[in-house]
């Protein structure tokens, strides 16, 4: 148990993890021995490897900033982890919407060139956008607010 515990700490130490990805990660290194694997996992929590609020704070942001993802699509996917609602909306408090509204440009930006020549440009920009993960109202206004910028 020594070992895993040393191995997973080294792990944690690099990234951030859930305790439900961290628990898989436990029960498989030890085996299926789920008891073990729980005294793994709550050593690793008391000791600070592991927080579910930093896990999805962490991801919220990389998924927001790097991927390009809206907070309905961020809320979807961390509820299929099995993270609290709690978790999820601390998570969610954290994305930079200065940095989340210009992705969300930037990807209609792209995705309007790509269009510009379809009669149907719009609605594909919307379904796009909305596949992602970004709501109808930030969608809408942010298409607004490009072709305002692009008529100057």
């Amino acid at each position: 148990m020594n070992r895993v515990l040393t191995s997973l700490r080294n792990l944690c130490s690099k990234r951030e993890y859930s305790v439900p990805d961290i628990m898989d990660k436990a029960q498989k290194a030890l085996d299926g021995n789920r008891k073990a694997a729980s005294e793994v996992v709550s050593i690793l929590v008391k000791e600070g490897y592991v927080d579910n609020r930093r896990y999805c704070a962490a991801f919220a942001s990389d998924k927001s900033s790097l991927s390009g993802w809206g907070k309905t699509k961020i809320r979807f996917q961390l509820k299929l982890k099995g993270l609290s609602v709690e978790d999820i909306d601390y998570g969610l408090s954290r994305i930079d919407a200065e940095k989340a509204d210009a992705k969300l440009e930037k990807i209609i930006r792209n995705r309007m060139k790509f269009l510009k020549d379809d009669p149907q440009w719009k609605m594909k920009v919307i379904r796009f956008a909305a596949g992602r993960g970004y709501d109808f109202d930030e969608i809408a206004s942010t298409i607004e607010k490009v072709l305002s910028v692009g008529e100057e």
